[in-house]
C-alpha cells in the first residue's frame, strides 16, 4: 500500500510483536513512575521523557514497564494540563510555522510550497481525530496565526 501523501511503497520492516513480553529490564514500576514524574516537572516532553527512559534506564517500551502509555499516566498524575494541545500536533505546527516564514520569503519555492500543503493537511486530520475524541473543542480551525498565537514565532 502507498503512502498517503508521497507516491513511495514505503519499505517493509518487523513490528514489535503485539503479545510477547519483554523481560530485558528489571526494573521496578514504581522506578519508572518516579523517574517520569520527575522529568514531567522539568517540563519534557512526552517523547523526550520515554526517550530518556530508554538511554539512562534501559526501558525499552513505557507502555510495558507501566501497563499504560507516557501521556495516559501523564494525565492521570495531572501532570499534563487539561486544555495542552498535543505534542505531534504542537510539532506540525512548529514545522508549518516555519515552513510559512520561508514561504514568504521565498515565493517560487514550489517544492516547499507542497511540503506546506503536505503538513497542513496531517495537521487538519489530526485535529478532525482529535476533535472526534473529544481531545479539542470542536470549534477550533487551524490557521497560521492561530498556530503563532499558540507555539509563538519560529526561527
Amino acid at each position: 500500500m502507498a503512502r498517503q501523501h508521497t507516491r513511495k511503497k514505503g519499505q517493509s520492516r518487523s513490528l514489535r510483536p503485539m503479545i510477547a513480553k519483554n523481560t530485558n529490564f528489571n526494573i521496578s514500576k514504581n522506578v519508572v513512575e518516579k523517574a517520569i514524574g520527575t522529568q514531567a516537572k522539568q517540563g519534557k516532553s512526552s517523547s523526550e521523557i520515554g526517550a530518556s527512559l530508554r538511554d539512562s534506564y534501559g526501558v525499552p517500551d513505557a507502555k510495558k514497564a507501566l501497563g499504560r502509555g507516557i501521556v495516559l499516566y501523564l494525565k492521570e498524575k495531572d501532570l499534563i494540563k487539561k486544555d495542552e494541545f498535543p505534542e505531534d500536533l504542537k510539532n506540525l505546527m512548529t514545522k508549518a510555522i516555519a515552513l510559512h516564514t520561508h514561504l514568504q520569503t521565498n515565493k517560487h519555492d514550489a517544492h516547499n510550497r507542497n511540503n506546506f500543503l503536505r503538513i497542513k493537511s496531517k495537521i487538519k486530520r489530526l485535529i478532525k481525530y482529535y476533535q472526534h475524541k473529544n481531545y479539542m473543542l470542536d470549534k477550533w480551525r487551524f490557521t497560521i496565526e492561530n498556530a503563532k498565537l499558540i507555539i509563538g514565532e519560529v526561527k
